[in-house]
C-alpha cells in the first residue's frame, strides 16, 4: 500500500481501503499476478467520494495503450472497462453514472470463447460489446488498484499547455476485489452479487465522511481571532501533517459571521455568512511559465502562511504572505512575493492592503463564489448576483439570467454581493473604480452546469490538481466561481471588505466615511490626527493625557463606526466622551504593544452626518 497514511474504513464486509485520488494505491508486484488467457472477471465494491480528474482505474494492470485491462471511472463518473486483444485496445464505458456515497458493486467479464466483453452494475448487466474470440494481450507491469500508473494531464482544462501532467486515482471507497481467470456467466454474476451485497442502510450510508465547509461554528460572545486546526474530510486531511494551530478563524460578537484563513484556500482570507456561504477574492497575480502565478498555484502550500498580528477587542489584524510562482513553482522575477493585512473591525469591516513586492502591483480583485459540494452557484447567490453604487448615491443591479449582468455605472467603487444569506459581503474601493463583467469572464464558463457566472472551477481550492484552471464537470468537489473580472480595481491597493444585512444605501454612507472622512480641527492634546484610509483609522500622536477634537461629520463626509489610534498613550485605558457625554456603550479599547512605544485602538460605534466634538482623557482628566 501506498499513500501518505493508511485510512482503513467501514466496507461492505469489514473494512475498506480510502483513497485519497492523488497518492493512494495497492500494488501488486507483476510477478504475483494472474497470467489470464481464456477469461478474465473482475468483482469490486466501491463508494465515490468525487469523480477523477481523468479515467482513473479501480483496478488496472495496463500501458493505456495496446496490452492489459482497466476498470476504473470516466471524469464524468461512468464506468468505463478496457480491455486488449490482438494487441488492440477494446472499450466498453456506460452511459450512466456512478451515484456518489452510495456502494455500487461493478463486475465487468470477458469471455473469449463467447468473444464478448460485458458490464454488470449491483448485479445487473448494463451494458456490452462484441469482441474477437481471442487471448488477452497481458501488460506484465505491477497490478494496482485504486491509481492509475502512468501521468496525465485532467480533462476539461481552460489552457491546456498551463498544466503539468500527474497521477490520478480513485477518490472514496474500494472493497472486496476478486479477479477470477474465467468470465463468470450471468448467473454466476447474480450470485456473487448477492452473497456479498449488504444491507440497504450500509449501501445508503458508506463511511465517508460530508465535505461541510468548516465555517459553521457557533456564535461568539466576543470579537477575537484564535488559531485552531479545520477538519473538512478524511481522505482530504489525510493527505496534511499539521498541527492546532494551523488554521485562523475571526469571529465577531456584533454579527454572526467569520473570517476564515484555511491552509486549503492557500489561506486567503474567506468571508463566511451565518448560514456558512463562503466567498474570497483574488491575489495579486502575475504569469509563469506554466501561467497564473498566485496564491492558487501553490498546491503544496510552501509558501503560504497567515498569522496574527494584533488581537484586541478594538481590532485584529492578520498577515498573509503568499508566492506568486507558477504550479511548477517557477518564478518569472525572484521578487514576485506578497505581503498582505487584513485590519479588521468589531462592525464586520476589514481594510485588505496588498503589498506586492515586484515591479508593478498585478491585478488582485476577482469576487469569488466558493460553493461546498454538492452546491453551485445558483444554490448560494441570486441570479441578480451584484449590486453596484457610486458615492454619488446612484445605484445598479446586475442580473446574470442571460449572461454576465452588465453594468452601467462609470464609476462603481462600491460591490454588494446578494448572498442567500441573512449578512450579505461587499467590497468597497476608491473612488472612481469601476466594477466589470467582461472580457475572459465570458469565455470560462463550464458546459456541464447550470451557473451563469465565470466557472465554475475545481482546480482551486482544496484541489492537488496541477492546474491554473479546469473547469467543473460536477458539483461533487468544493469548487469557485467569479463574479467579476479582475481589472475592475485599477486604484491603488486596498478595499474596504465586510458584511452587512442592510441595503447597498447603507454602504454609500460607509464608503463616503472611507474614501472621504471627516475633517479635523479644534485639536488638543496631541499632534493633529491624520486619516490612514490603508487601516479606516484616525491616527494621532499624544501630547498629554487629556485630548480632544472635533470631526466635522455631513453628508458628504459621515461619520461611520470612527476608529481612533493614539500612540503614545500608555498601558491605561481611555474615558471617551462624545459631545460631552461619557460614552460607554459600544465602545472597545485594545492597547498594542509595539518595539517602541505601545499605542490605544479605540473602536466607537455610531453614525451620524454632523460634527461630533470628541474627548479621550483617563479617568482623573477634567471635562472641558
Amino acid at each position: 500500500m501506498d499513500g501518505h497514511k493508511a485510512l482503513w474504513k467501514a466496507g461492505v464486509s469489514g473494512t475498506a481501503l480510502a483513497f485519497d485520488g492523488y497518492y493512494s494505491k495497492v500494488t501488486l508486484p507483476a510477478s504475483d499476478t494472474p497470467i489470464l488467457s481464456e477469461g478474465l472477471t473482475l468483482n469490486v465494491w466501491t463508494a465515490i467520494g468525487a469523480y477523477p480528474f481523468n479515467d482513473s482505474a479501480i483496478i488496472q494492470q495496463f500501458n493505456h495503450k495496446d496490452a492489459g485491462y482497466f476498470l476504473g471511472l470516466t471524469t464524468h463518473g461512468n464506468i468505463t472497462f478496457k480491455l486488449a486483444i490482438n494487441s488492440k485496445l477494446y472499450t466498453l464505458t456506460l452511459d450512466e453514472k456512478t451515484p456518489h456515497h452510495r456502494w455500487t458493486n461493478i463486475i465487468a467479464t470477458f469471455d473469449k470463447p463467447g468473444g464478448m466483453v460485458t458490464l454488470y452494475v449491483n448485479g445487473l448487466k448494463r451494458g456490452y460489446i462484441d469482441v474477437p474470440k481471442a487471448g488477452i494481450t497481458m501488460n506484465r507491469s505491477d497490478l494496482m488498484i485504486g491509481a492509475n500508473n502512468i501521468k496525465t494531464k485532467a480533462t476539461d482544462l481552460v489552457r491546456s499547455d498551463n498544466n503539468i501532467p500527474q497521477i490520478f486515482g480513485i477518490e472514496g471507497l474500494i472493497d472486496e476485489v476478486k479477479i477470477y481467470d474465467t468470465a463468470l456467466t450471468a448467473s454466476e454474476v447474480t450470485e456473487a452479487y448477492t452473497n456479498s451485497v449488504p444491507g440497504e442502510k450500509i449501501i445508503n450510508n458508506p463511511d465517508l465522511q460530508p465535505r461541510v465547509l468548516p465555517g459553521q461554528e457557533p456564535e461568539s460572545s466576543t470579537f477575537g481571532a484564535y488559531y485552531t486546526r479545520l477538519e473538512y474530510h478524511d481522505l482530504w486531511d489525510n493527505l496534511w501533517r499539521v498541527d492546532e494551530y494551523a488554521d485562523i478563524i475571526v469571529k465577531f460578537d456584533e454579527m454572526p459571521t467569520g473570517i476564515v484563513f484555511w491552509r486549503d484556500t492557500s489561506y486567503a482570507p474567506s468571508w463566511v455568512t451565518e448560514n456558512n456561504l463562503w466567498m474570497g477574492d483574488q491575489s495579486a497575480e502575475v504569469g509563469g511559465p506554466y501561467g497564473c502565478a498566485e496564491h492558487m498555484a501553490d498546491k503544496q502550500q510552501r509558501h503560504t502562511h497567515a498569522r496574527i498580528i494584533e488581537n484586541t477587542p478594538a481590532r485584529i489584524v492578520i498577515h498573509w504572505r503568499y508566492s506568486c510562482a507558477d504550479i511548477a513553482y517557477i518564478f518569472d522575477s525572484p521578487d514576485n512575493w506578497s505581503d498582505e493585512y487584513l485590519t479588521i473591525y468589531p462592525d464586520g469591516t476589514s481594510v485588505r492592503k496588498v503589498c506586492f513586492h515586484g515591479e508593478d502591483i498585478p491585478e488582485w480583485h476577482e469576487p469569488q463564489l466558493y460553493c461546498q459540494a454538492g452546491s453551485g452557484p445558483v444554490d448560494v447567490i441570486s441570479t441578480k448576483a451584484v449590486s453596484v453604487a457610486n458615492l454619488y448615491g446612484k445605484v445598479a443591479h446586475l442580473d446574470f439570467s442571460d449572461g454576465p449582468g452588465v453594468n452601467p455605472l462609470e464609476d462603481s467603487c462600491i460591490e454588494l454581493y446578494n448572498l442567500k444569506s441573512k449578512y450579505r459581503i461587499f467590497s468597497i474601493f476608491p473612488h472612481g473604480t469601476k466594477f466589470i463583467t467582461n472580457g475572459w469572464f465570458n469565455t470560462e464558463q463550464s458546459p456541464y452546469t447550470p451557473d451563469p457566472f465565470a466557472g465554475p472551477w475545481n482546480h482551486f481550492p482544496v484541489s492537488q490538481l496541477l492546474s491554473d484552471g479546469r473547469l467543473a464537470t460536477a458539483y461533487d468537489r468544493m469548487i469557485s466561481s467569479a463574479l467579476g473580472g479582475c481589472k475592475g480595481v485599477i486604484l491603488g491597493n486596498i478595499g474596504l471588505y465586510g458584511f452587512t444585512d442592510k441595503s447597498i444605501c447603507y454602504l454609500i454612507s460607509l464608503a463616503r466615511s472611507w474614501n472621504y472622512p471627516a475633517k479635523v480641527n479644534d485639536v488638543r492634546g496631541a499632534v493633529k490626527p491624520v486619516y490612514n484610509k490603508e487601516e479606516r483609522a484616525f491616527e494621532l500622536i499624544a501630547k498629554a493625557r487629556d485630548i480632544s477634537f472635533t470631526l466635522n461629520g455631513s453628508d458628504s463626509s459621515p461619520i461611520v463606526n470612527p476608529v481612533f489610534v493614539v500612540h503614545d498613550w500608555g498601558d491605561t485605558d481611555a474615558k471617551v466622551r462624545i459631545n460631552g457625554q461619557v460614552h460607554t456603550e459600544s465602545l472597545k479599547q485594545g492597547h498594542v504593544i509595539t518595539a517602541n512605544k505601545d499605542k490605544l485602538v479605540i473602536y466607537i460605534k455610531i453614525m451620524v452626518t454632523s460634527p461630533l466634538h470628541i474627548q479621550i482623557s483617563t479617568a482623573t482628566c477634567r471635562v472641558d
